[in-house]
């Protein structure tokens, strides 16, 4: 019996089997082996071979009829055909079957005589059933009953072998082959125990008996040993066998042990773990068991076998296996392999899911070949060949066909021969691996580089790559035209050696840092060779720097423009802030100074102090005016004005201001667009415009003021930041003066800056034109050279409203008082007694609050009041604007007059006063406040008007 075929471990089975076969060798039964389909001899035990006088050579691969032939000379032998009617009943049954004492011809080997020598056996041929109910194998057992027939041990003389027994020798010769054949039976059973046991030991087997109804198990020799619980140990209680198993299985097996009982089923079967408590080891087992029938009673055997060795390796060989296979599949490698004496393709999974074809069946060697490409075929099949032949192996990177989703796929194939033990090449082997990711992204790489070098070639930066050594390896086209020179001249170059005014800039620094740091570096420097500022980042690769730069020159000088608007801006902001005090007070000197005046109209001596008093506090307005227009925070009225008329009519007050040796002209351009406006504030910017072009002219000269419609374009407006490209109305004011240099030019809109003398101007005037052209939404230009004159151009958008021109307003006369309630609103304790004195000069009932929540509490008081005089800007949580919503809520039909020396957003927004709102900039003359609260108070009432 050759079973040297290892399941279940290196060298473990194919070790114990090794020794099993010995035993059976050296067995003292004469014992055959048969195989089930044509009882063909596969094992034989020395005592069998004794008996026949053959080798084991002579029998092992023959028939046993082949092997034992009928005696040609005896007519009357048939023991072939009994025989061969006994091993069919075998085979039919499935169950031993006991032959007759039966008459064998042995035949004598020629060394021994030859012929045949007559014997006499008792044979019982067993079957060895499998698992699956089938026969594996047949045993064959003789016993030699010749001298029975020849002679008894007692010196009794038998009957002849060649002669039939008499009948009263039968029962006696039955009976002695009955006892022979008992103890024979008891020495084998008990030689087929002690074999078992060693095998079962060997194996790691055990049996077990537990019949039904019964809570005790009788055991094997071999059972406690595998579960570690005393070798004298014969029975034991199922009980007691699940709490050796392990927790984690034992629900498992104690459910798997009760199918016999809940279901009446007669196979039984568990693998689960075994805590052994001699020494705490855990071991796998497989317990299989069968419900049969005995004399006794119905008894569940089984076998129980130790499988920690074959679980181990399994889990092991299928954790390597799935290792493997997720290796080949991430990997996307495959194995194949051809021998030379056959005509087809051994190949794994993961080759023919590549190619996506089944694994089943396997393709020819030319079917291989047909999977490749046709223009690639004849490598692959000339390197299969030249392996083939010469043992040489081959690399290849070739495409296939995909089966399933058509097109095709690069595949890298290696191939090696495959030599037997004589070193003759029988085939060829290698790996197959998809390398399609890998192509395209090589094909990827490849046109990134292409599209990388088109960027760089027409990237808005330039752009060049220094080595390590600072030397050019590349440049694009802008760094080449920033640079202002070819790259054929520079690559290879050394930087310094090119540029050596370089090494003296910040460069000198950057660049040896960023190599030795490896962080990026940056800088702005000023490079005198070109002339240029350059704003430049070096970026430490691989192969050295990466240098992008940029003419910054042009961007400096816009830079500069941004930082001088930035300064304008804030000196407008600190104006705004100064002004609301700074009205405040001179709304109290005004008035006080205005009523002096008139309470000493007859005092020659003080009505002089009073005028200057009232001129000193008029001024003060007209400077603060000036700086709130600068700082655009002044209010506008704007409306749509016809610019062409408006400055026609100043044309007398323009003349009033030059003196006669200055020669004024007026080009008017017709057609004039509308614009929308603040006039009075057009008027005095014109007015300042006109003379500062009378003192930068103190010898006479020529002004020349002229309107047009113009176009502002884009190259325009790209040129000047603020500026929106479209239409506009133009007014031009030309002087032929002194001019301006280019450090005045620049400082010309600044507020406080004049070329003028001392005492000679504020340095306010062109501020106020700049802060309400930019209110306007306009746009004002300076043009100016030394002795060649200044021209101012302003510049207002054209206004597509299809609103009507305002008409020319009469001036208002000032209507007594009828007695009206006015509500003044004023936080200042200064300004807001004036305003009570002023009022009731005038004839109106008067009540005043320093806040806006006190005011609130007084109109719910007062249901009388007529008007609501309140500041805009007031602490304490509720603006002027604040206060007018919520007095409208509470009294729709109030009207209501805001009054503000600076109203920041409350009621002014974008520059303008917000549609119905009524306001009277501080500081202002008691006419100013008859005439507005009059106005006021005579409007018309319009619940759902703003006011």
């Amino acid at each position: 019996m050759d079973h040297t075929r290892d399941d279940s471990g290196p060298g473990t089975l194919s070790s114990a089997t090794q020794r099993f076969q010995t035993l059976f060798e050296n067995v003292p039964a004469r014992l055959l082996v048969l195989s089930p389909n044509g009882f063909e001899i596969i094992a034989v035990s020395n005592a069998y071979l004794a008996a026949t006088m053959r080798s084991r050579d002579d029998l092992i691969g023959r028939t046993v009829f082949d092997a034992f032939p009928d005696d040609p000379a005896d007519e009357g032998s048939d023991s072939t055909r009994i025989l061969r009617s006994s091993l069919q009943r075998v085979m039919t049954h499935r169950a031993p079957d006991a032959m007759a004492v039966q008459r064998y011809p042995i035949p004598r080997p020629e060394t021994e005589g030859g012929g045949f020598e007559q014997r006499y056996w008792s044979v019982v041929n067993t079957p060895l059933i499998d698992d699956d109910g089938s026969i594996s194998c047949i045993f064959h057992e003789a016993e030699d009953v010749t001298p029975l027939f020849e002679g008894a041990d007692d010196g009794q003389p038998t009957a002849h072998p060649t002669t039939a027994t008499t009948t009263s020798s039968r029962p006696i010769l039955e009976a002695l082959l009955n006892t022979r054949r008992l103890q024979s039976d008891n020495r084998r059973l008990r030689a087929e125990i002690a074999d078992l046991e060693t095998v079962q030991r060997l194996l790691g087997l055990a049996t077990w008996r537990l019949p039904v109804g019964l809570d005790v198990a009788t055991l094997s020799s071999n059972f406690p040993h595998i579960i570690g619980t005393d070798p004298q140990r014969t029975t034991m209680s199922p009980h007691d066998y699940l709490q050796l198993v392990h927790e984690d299985d034992r629900e498992r097996a104690e459910r798997d042990l009760a199918v016999i009982e809940t279901s009446g089923a007669r196979h039984y079967e568990s693998r689960h773990r075994i805590r052994r408590p001699d020494d705490g080891r855990i071991i796998y087992v497989h317990s299989v068991g069968e419900l049969i029938d005995t004399p006794d009673g119905p008894s569940l055997v089984g076998l129980l076998q130790d499988v920690s060795s074959e679980t181990r390796t399994r889990r092991e060989l299928t954790r390597t296996n799935r290792l493997f296979a997720l290796a080949s599949r991430m990997a996307r490698v495959g194995s194949w392999r051809v021998r030379r004496d056959r005509d087809h393709v051994i190949w794994s999974a993961e080759t023919a899911a590549i190619h996506e074809v089944p694994v089943e069946p396997p393709p020819t060697l030319e079917k291989a070949f047909e999977l490749y490409c046709e223009e690639y075929r004849p490598r692959i099949r000339a390197a299969v060949e030249h392996c083939f032949s010469t043992g040489e192996g081959w690399t290849e990177v070739l495409q296939i066909h995909a089966i399933r989703s058509g097109g095709r796929k690069w595949i890298r194939t290696i191939g090696e021969a495959e030599y037997d033990s004589e070193g003759n090449i029988i085939g060829t082997q290698g790996a197959l691996q998809d390398i399609s990711d890998l192509v395209h992204a090589l094909d990827r790489g490849e046109a990134l580089a292409r599209r990388l070098m088109t960027t760089l070639e027409n990237m808005s930066d330039a752009f060049y790559l220094l080595s390590g050594d600072l030397e050019f390896v590349y440049l694009n086209p802008l760094a080449e035209q920033l640079l202002e020179r070819d790259r054929d001249t520079l690559i290879g170059r050394h930087v310094w050696d090119e540029f050596p005014a370089a090494k003296d800039s910040p460069l000198g620094e950057i660049y040896p840092r960023a190599l030795q740091t490896g962080e990026r570096q940056e800088a702005r420097f000023h490079y005198p060779d070109l002339d240029k500022w350059f704003s430049l980042d070096a970026y430490p690769v691989p192969e050295g720097l990466a240098v992008y730069f940029r003419d910054i020159t042009e961007q400096r000088q816009l830079d500069e423009q941004l930082r001088q608007a930035q300064k304008l801006e804030s000196i407008g902001q600190l104006t705004g802030g100064v002004a609301h005090d700074f009205n405040n007070l001179l709304t109290v000197i005004v008035g006080n100074a205005e009523l002096l005046r008139e309470k000493l109209s007859d005092d020659r001596r003080l009505r002089p102090l009073a005028d200057l008093i009232e001129t000193a506090g008029a001024r003060g307005a007209e400077l603060t005016n000036r700086l709130l227009a600068f700082a655009r925070r002044q209010p506008l009225a704007p409306q749509l004005v016809d610019l062409g008329k408006l400055i026609a009519g100043m044309e007398p007050l323009v003349r009033r201001t030059l003196s006669e040796d200055i020669e004024i002209e007026f080009v008017r351009g017709g057609g004039l667009w509308p614009c929308e406006l603040d006039p009075g504030q057009l008027e005095v910017a014109l007015l300042n415009l006109a003379i500062n072009a009378r003192d930068a002219m103190p010898e006479g000269g020529r002004l020349t003021i002229e309107t047009a419609n113009t176009r502002l374009d884009d190259a325009y407006a790209d040129a000047h930041e603020e500026v929106s490209p479209g239409q506009y109305v133009m007014v031009s004011v030309t002087d032929s003066g002194l001019g301006m240099d280019e450090e005045a030019l620049r400082r010309a809109f600044e507020p406080f800056y004049t070329t003028k003398a001392v005492g000679k101007g504020s340095g306010l005037g062109l501020s106020m034109v700049y802060g309400f052209v930019k209110q306007s939404n306009g746009h004002s230009k300076i043009y100016s050279e030394p002795g060649e004159g200044t021209t101012v151009r302003l510049y207002f958008p054209r206004s597509r409203s299809g609103a009507e021109y305002a008409a020319e307003a009469d001036e208002v006369q000032v209507a007594a008082a009828g007695g009206e309630h006015v509500l003044v609103v004023e936080d200042d304790d200064l300004v807001r007694g004036h305003v009570v004195a002023q009022l009731e000069a005038l004839g109106y009932a008067v009540t005043s609050a320093e806040s806006g929540p006190g005011a609130l509490e007084l109109l719910r008081q007062s249901p009388d009041v007529d008007l609501l005089f309140t500041d805009v800007v007031m602490p304490g949580g509720m603006s002027g604007r604040d206060l007018g919503t919520a007095a409208q809520a509470l009294r729709p039909s109030l009207r209501i007059l805001y009054t503000s020396g600076y109203t920041e957003n409350a009621i002014i927004h974008n520059g303008r006063l917000d549609p119905g709102v009524h306001l009277l900039s501080k500081p202002y003359r008691r006419r100013d406040l008859a005439r507005k609260v009059r106005q006021v108070l005579d409007e018309p009432a319009s619940p759902d008007r703003m006011r």
